[in-house]
């Protein structure tokens, strides 16, 4: 493992140990001293390496990738491996077109709830995806000629009271897909930067009905879009990083459309927002 992914694994852990320290580590995501904790907020935020098997086949995927790919043998890595380096690895997604691949972390992530994602492995990640993804990059290449490239990650579960499971495999996985060209024009009223990401909140149709969605517009695709969620949303609106998706997208030139929503978020007609990126994305 990364020795630095090692030394936050270590710092985190000693956050989450001890009341104070759980206190302290929930806290700074966003939920209210007292409060009931979430599943996904309990101190097993990551995931534990022996995970397997069911709701961790892309973890079982992503380890046996990245154990060849830091094996100093340089052994063959298994089929499902179609691009990738020890951080890393591309894996298809559900189904077989241009436009439906994952990164997925060789590294114990969880989900979007992982506190991991708030170092600099967030920003890795986003930028990896993008990368592997752009045209002639190889195996993970997208090409969706009804829109554009976009990457999204769907939340842990909704903030319903119970919460529902919105993901169905508890491995982050970016998804690497086809965005709508109709929904992209949409997003051109969205012009105000990240200090605005939680107050601006536009009504977007996509997947068969109308749904709230934060955003705001990127400058620099060099951010960690994860830290940059709940530093500027999650914490000072008292919401919970489980609840979250996110989506990213080309706005044009040097700029990127970085959008967010949850069950919980209401748009200017009373529309209600989604805790999952799988509407707005194309995968078929």
């Amino acid at each position: 493992m990364d020795e630095n992914v090692e030394d936050v694994r270590r710092r985190q852990f000693l956050k989450l140990s001890g009341t104070a320290g759980l206190a302290i580590a929930l806290g700074g995501f966003g939920t209210p001293a007292g409060a009931a904790v979430p599943t996904a907020l309990q101190p097993n935020l990551c995931g534990s390496d022996t995970d397997s098997k069911g709701r961790f086949v892309l973890w079982d995927r992503a380890k046996a990738c990245g154990d060849a790919y830091k094996n100093p043998k340089k052994p063959t890595p298994p089929q499902y491996c179609l691009i990738g380096g020890k951080r890393d690895v591309v894996l298809h997604g559900g189904g077989s077109t241009t436009h439906d691949f994952l990164l997925v972390p060789t590294t114990r992530i969880k989900g979007i709830e992982c506190p991991l994602l708030l170092s600099d492995l967030g920003r890795q990640y986003w930028e990896d995806a993008w990368n592997y993804a752009q045209p002639g990059a190889g195996p993970g290449a997208v090409s969706f000629p009804a829109g554009q490239l976009a990457l999204g990650v769907n939340a842990a579960h909704t903030t319903g009271n119970p919460p529902k499971p919105v993901r169905k495999q508890d491995q982050l996985h970016i998804h690497m897909a086809g965005i709508p060209q109709n929904v992209v024009n949409q997003l051109k009223p969205i012009t105000s930067g990240v200090q605005q990401w939680r107050s601006t909140i536009l009504d977007v149709a996509f997947g068969g009905g109308t749904y709230a969605l934060r955003g705001f517009r990127a400058t620099s695709f060099n951010e960690n879009f994860f830290k940059l969620l709940h530093d500027e949303v999650v914490k000072p609106a008292g919401e919970d990083m489980a609840t979250q998706m996110i989506v990213v997208t080309k706005a044009g030139g040097n700029d990127w459309y970085v959008l967010n929503s949850n069950s919980a978020v209401r748009g200017p007609n009373n529309t209600g927002g989604t805790s999952t990126c799988d509407r707005i994305l194309v995968y078929k």
